[in-house]
């Protein structure tokens, strides 16, 4: 999980507001998400890496943001509806979000951040001194739901 403070002006009063703002992708999501969509996250954070066209790229930074978002409990939980989302694309926050991405170092720190914490974990330990290729981590995305998916086998 990820939490990631975002100042933002706000539109109508021009107050500068700054907030905190969660992000995080189970391991249930992920291996969800890897079977539900055609090539998965893994696929769509290839894409993010290796596209040169920014309009393409948009569309895959708001993906990753929307799979991601969710609000926090005052009792520690985390709860991601679809209505608290839209709410969020909507704002000026998400905005100031999505513009950061177009420095690879923030997008970067923001895939980790999201992802599961043990394969978050084993990312860093591989990679001490951090990711400088973003591929690595598509590369340890798929280590991870190759793992789960023989795990969630071998049990049923």
């Amino acid at each position: 999980m990820i939490a990631k403070q975002i100042t933002y002006e706000d539109p109508f009063t021009e107050e500068q507001i700054t907030r905190t703002f969660y992000f995080h992708i189970t391991k249930a999501e992920l291996i969800e998400y890897e079977h539900s969509e055609e090539g998965g996250l893994t696929n769509l954070i290839g894409r993010i890496t290796e596209e040169q066209n920014n309009t393409k790229l948009l569309p895959l930074f708001k993906k990753l943001i929307a799979l991601s978002y969710g609000v926090r409990t005052d009792n520690g939980s985390f709860i991601k509806s679809k209505e608290a989302t839209e709410v969020f694309m909507a704002s000026e926050a998400y905005s100031e979000l999505f513009m950061s991405f177009y420095d690879a170092d923030t997008l970067i720190n923001f895939i980790q951040g999201i992802l599961p914490k043990e394969l978050s974990k084993e990312i860093q330990s591989k990679y001490p001194d951090g990711i400088t290729d973003p591929k690595q981590v598509m590369e340890q995305i798929k280590k991870e739901r190759e793992h789960a998916l023989k795990n969630n086998n071998s049990t049923t």
